[in-house]
C-alpha cells in the first residue's frame, strides 16, 4: 500500500518544506523549523529518511514506512491489548459484586428456612393467634406453599452483553478488518483521522508477535471472564437447589404439624364425644332397667328425663307398682307345727307381701292369700331413643376448640370445616313422655285411685298354694307346698318351660366345694348366687349340653361378654324324646358357677313375673357393671 498525500501536504511541498510523517493516535507534528518525530500513545517512533519521487506525494516502499516505524506495531498491540484487560477486569468486578449478592441472598433464605422449624410448632400450637396475625399467617402459608426467596443474579443481562462484545472483540483480533474496527473504538480521538488507523492497522499487522499477543489476550480475556461467570451461574443453580429442597422438607413439615394437631384435637374430641354419648345411653338404660324393674327413681333420674318436681311423686309410686299384692284381705299362715292361722282385713294388709315373707322365712307357710292386685307398668317405652348425630365432634366441643380446628384448616390451606353455633350442644336429657305415661298410669289405676293411697278398682283375687302364686313366693324366699299345707321342699310334675339342670349337675358352693344339685337344700349357699331361696324337681324332654353342662333349652348362660339361651344355635341335643327328671333352683343373687361357667337361677331376675324370656334376658344382659365384673372372674379363672 502507498500513502498518498493530502492536499496539504502537496500545498507545504509547493512552498518548498519538508513532509513529515504523521501516524498513530498521538502523533503530533512538529513546529516549523523543528524536526518531525511522530509517535504512538507517548512513545516516540523512530523516523527514517522519506523516500519519494518528486512530486509524486506517495511512498515508493510500503517496507521502508515501516521500517521507519519499528516498534511501532508492538505498541499498539499492547494498547489495545491494555484496552481488552480494562474492560476484563470491570466485567470480572461486576461478575465478583453479583457472586457475592448471590451469596448473601442464599444465605439469608436458607436462614429463614432453617429457623422455620421453631415457628411452625408454635404456629400450631396456638393456631388461632397465627391466623390472627397477617404476617404470620401469611408465613405459615408461604412455608406450606414452599414459596422461596431464590438466590438471582440481578445483572446477568448486562453480564452477558458484555461477555458477548468481549467474545467479539477476541473474534476482531483475528481479521485486518476486525483490528481496524478495535483501533477506531480505542483511539476515537479528536484528530485520529481514518488515515491514521489505516496506517495504525498497517503497523500492527506487520509485527506478528504482537498480533498473536493481542489475539491471545482478547481470547484469555473473553476465556476468563465466561469462566468465572460460569462458576456464578454453577454456584447460584446449587444453592438455589439446596434451598430448593430445604424448602421442600419445610413445607412438608408445615402441612404434616398442621394435619397432626388437626387429628390430635380431633382424636381428643371424638374420644370425648364417644364416652359422652356412653355415659348419655348408659345413664339412659340404667333409668329404663328401673322402669321395667319397677325401682323407685331419684330427683337426678328425674332431672335427667326432664320431669316436673309435681309429677314425680306420683309417677314413682306407678312405677313401683310392680303387680305386688300391696292390699291383702285374708292371709292362712300354717306354722312348723300344722296350725293355722288366719289373717283379715286390717291385719292382712298391715301384714303385707314383706310381712308374709318374713313369716315363710322363720318356718311358717302360706295356705292361702286372698289380696287385690295392683297393675304392672312398664314406662320404659316412653323413654326417647338417644340420636347419635347430637353427639359428634362439634357438640361436644367448645367454641375455642372448633375455632382452633377452623384456623388448623385455614393452616392447611383448607375452608372452615367445622360450625361453632353447634359448639356445647349436647342434650342435657334424655327426654321422657311423662303425661302420656301418668295417663295411661291413671287410666289403668280407674278413678277411685289417690296417689299414696294404693286404692284401685281392681277386683279381689284368691290363691292357694297349688297355684302359680308359689312361684312368686319362691322369687322372694319362700318355699314350695302341697295342697294340704304341709312343708316340702320339691315338687315333681311335668314342665317344658322351667330352666333346670339334670341331677348330678355339680355347682360349685360358696366355700369353694362342689354338691350336686339334687343335694342342695334351701338356704345352703352357692358361689355367686349366695343362699338358696329354693329347689325343686321337674320332667323335661329337651335336654341340651352347654360347657360341659346338661341343662333344659332356654336356660341363661353367660358368655364371657353378654348373656344368650341354650337352644340348637349354641348347644348339642341330647334329649332322647322321654322326659327326664331336672333340678329348678332360686338363689338370692340369681346367679351359678357349673363347671367353670356363669348360669342364672330359674327366676333369673328379682321380678320376673308377667316378663317374657326376650324381656328376661335384657334385663340380665343391661345389667353392665355385672357383666363386666363376670368377664373379668371368668378370665381370671381362665389365667390361674
Amino acid at each position: 500500500m502507498a500513502f498518498v498525500q493530502d492536499e496539504d501536504e502537496k500545498k507545504k511541498e509547493q512552498e518548498g518544506s519538508q513532509p513529515q510523517l504523521v501516524t498513530g493516535p498521538s502523533s503530533v507534528t512538529p513546529q516549523q523549523g523543528q524536526s518531525a518525530a511522530p509517535t504512538i500513545g507517548s512513545q516516540p517512533v523512530k523516523q527514517q529518511p522519506s523516500q519519494r519521487r518528486a512530486g509524486s506525494g506517495r511512498f515508493q516502499n510500503l517496507s521502508r514506512f515501516i521500517q521507519a516505524n519499528e516498534g511501532a506495531g508492538q505498541r499498539i498491540g499492547q494498547q489495545l491489548g491494555g484496552n481488552i484487560q480494562q474492560r476484563s477486569q470491570k466485567l470480572g468486578q461486576l461478575i465478583g459484586q453479583q457472586g457475592q449478592q448471590v451469596q448473601q441472598q442464599a444465605g439469608q433464605e436458607m436462614q429463614r428456612l432453617n429457623q422455620a422449624t421453631p415457628f411452625i410448632q408454635q404456629a400450631v400450637a396456638n393456631p388461632l393467634q397465627t391466623i390472627q396475625d397477617v404476617a404470620s399467617s401469611e408465613r405459615f402459608a408461604n412455608l406450606r406453599q414452599n414459596v422461596l426467596n431464590l438466590p438471582e443474579i440481578a445483572a446477568q443481562g448486562d453480564i452477558q452483553g458484555q461477555l458477548q462484545n468481549l467474545a467479539t472483540t477476541a473474534q476482531q483480533t483475528g481479521s485486518e478488518a476486525g483490528r481496524l474496527g478495535l483501533l477506531r473504538q480505542a483511539f476515537n480521538l479528536p484528530g485520529y483521522s481514518r488515515g491514521a488507523s489505516r496506517l495504525d492497522q498497517l503497523l500492527l499487522q506487520s509485527d506478528p508477535t504482537a498480533l498473536q499477543q493481542l489475539g491471545q489476550t482478547g481470547r484469555e480475556q473473553a476465556g476468563l471472564q465466561q469462566e468465572s461467570f460460569g462458576d456464578i451461574q454453577a454456584q447460584q443453580a446449587q444453592l438455589a437447589s439446596d434451598i430448593q429442597e430445604l424448602g421442600q422438607q419445610r413445607a412438608t413439615e408445615a402441612m404434616k404439624a398442621a394435619t397432626g394437631a388437626k387429628t390430635g384435637r380431633l382424636k381428643t374430641l371424638e374420644e370425648r364425644a364417644k364416652q359422652t354419648q356412653s355415659d348419655f345411653t348408659g345413664r339412659r338404660e340404667d333409668i329404663a332397667t328401673k322402669l321395667r324393674r319397677g325401682d323407685a327413681l331419684t330427683n337426678e333420674d328425674f332431672n335427667f328425663m326432664g320431669i316436673p318436681e309435681e309429677s314425680r311423686g306420683e309417677l314413682n309410686e306407678m312405677i313401683q307398682m310392680r303387680g305386688d299384692k300391696r292390699e291383702m284381705e285374708d292371709v292362712v299362715l300354717i306354722d312348723s307345727s300344722g296350725n293355722r292361722r288366719t289373717l283379715s282385713g286390717q291385719e292382712a294388709r298391715d301384714l303385707g307381701i314383706e310381712g308374709i315373707d318374713q313369716k315363710i322365712d322363720s318356718g311358717e307357710a302360706v295356705e292361702k292369700i286372698k289380696y287385690r292386685q295392683l297393675p304392672k307398668f312398664d314406662f320404659s317405652e316412653y323413654l326417647a331413643q338417644v340420636d347419635p348425630s347430637q353427639f359428634g365432634v362439634q357438640q361436644v366441643a367448645s367454641e375455642e376448640e372448633l375455632a382452633k380446628l377452623n384456623a388448623l384448616q385455614q393452616l392447611m390451606g383448607e375452608q372452615d370445616a367445622y360450625d361453632t353455633r353447634l359448639a356445647g350442644t349436647t342434650p342435657e336429657d334424655i327426654g321422657f313422655n311423662y303425661q302420656s305415661a301418668l295417663g295411661r298410669g291413671r287410666s289403668a289405676l280407674g278413678p277411685q285411685y289417690v296417689p299414696g293411697s294404693y286404692q284401685t278398682q281392681s277386683p279381689y283375687v284368691e290363691e292357694s298354694s297349688s297355684s302359680n302364686f308359689i312361684n312368686d313366693l319362691l322369687s322372694v324366699g319362700g318355699v314350695m307346698l302341697d295342697p294340704t299345707g304341709g312343708i316340702i321342699q320339691k315338687v315333681v310334675e311335668p314342665v317344658t318351660s322351667i330352666f333346670c339342670f339334670r341331677p348330678n349337675t355339680l355347682v360349685t358352693m360358696e366355700d369353694g366345694s362342689k354338691k350336686a344339685i339334687k343335694d342342695i337344700t334351701v338356704r345352703d349357699r352357692v358361689a355367686l348366687g349366695g343362699m338358696v331361696h329354693g329347689i325343686g324337681e321337674a320332667l323335661n324332654d329337651a335336654i341340651y349340653i352347654r360347657n360341659g353342662v346338661e341343662v333344659s333349652a332356654g336356660h341363661a348362660f353367660f358368655n364371657g361378654s353378654s348373656w344368650e339361651r341354650v337352644g340348637k344355635d349354641n348347644a348339642e341335643y341330647i334329649g332322647n324324646g322321654e322326659l327326664q327328671s331336672v333340678y329348678m333352683i332360686w338363689t338370692e343373687n340369681h346367679l351359678l358357677e357349673i363347671n367353670g361357667s356363669i348360669w342364672a337361677d330359674n327366676a333369673e331376675v328379682d321380678d320376673y313375673s308377667g316378663l317374657t324370656e326376650e324381656e328376661l334376658l335384657d334385663i340380665l344382659n343391661s345389667d353392665t357393671n355385672r357383666n363386666k365384673e363376670l368377664s373379668q372372674l371368668l378370665n381370671e379363672e381362665e389365667a390361674a
